[in-house]
């Protein structure tokens, strides 16, 4: 998105740019452009920040029990921007990390839905969400091996569906095809 500033530019049709469960990290000229853009971000925010897949697995290694996805406005930092509407869900005690992500992106969607015309015209109004602030990147994959001895560690990179999708992790976990099967 970056590099298609002059694309999108041109082809907008009002001051409002969307990024759902997007892993690029929006910058100039996009950000400063004058554009409304909004963030529907896979994780709570600010607890969850960076990238969905690997938050996702380190909330199941910290036997979180809540989880969802967040609505905010994109500033130059990583999902640092203003909140305007969360959407949470259960972690059930079996749940894996393909459950997670099936019921975040869910959430994502719901998120959409539910503001798409508060945001259009101009009146979405903030939610505080209180919290420390924890950043969720690629240097994480690194670390996974720290917490094989984690009783959640089977189900925080059960990928299922997703192991294709997040092959860093796959190899990090040294997961193999026999142990990312989806449950019966």
């Amino acid at each position: 998105m970056n590099t298609e500033f002059a694309t999108i530019e041109t082809a907008r049709t009002d001051d409002v740019v969307w990024s759902v469960n997007n892993a690029t990290i929006l910058k100039a000229p996009l950000i400063g452009s004058g554009m409304r853009i909004y963030n529907i971000h896979n994780g709570l925010l600010p607890g969850f920040r960076g990238r969905p897949e690997i938050a996702i697995v380190h909330a199941i290694l910290a036997g979180e029990n809540t989880y969802g996805a967040t609505l905010h406005e994109v500033d130059a930092g990583i999902d640092t921007g203003r909140v305007v509407d969360v959407e949470t869900f259960d972690i059930c005690p079996d749940d894996r990390f393909q459950e997670v992500m099936m019921a975040g992106i869910k959430s994502c969607h719901v998120l959409f839905e539910r503001n798409l015309d508060a945001v259009v015209s101009g009146h979405p109004e903030a939610v505080v969400r209180p919290g420390a602030s924890e950043y969720y990147g690629l240097d994480r994959i690194r670390t996974l091996d720290t917490h094989r001895d984690d009783p959640n560690f089977e189900r925080a990179t059960a990928l299922g569906v997703f192991s294709p999708l997040y092959p860093e992790i796959a190899k990090a976990s040294n997961i193999t095809e026999q142990t990312v099967q989806a449950r019966p």
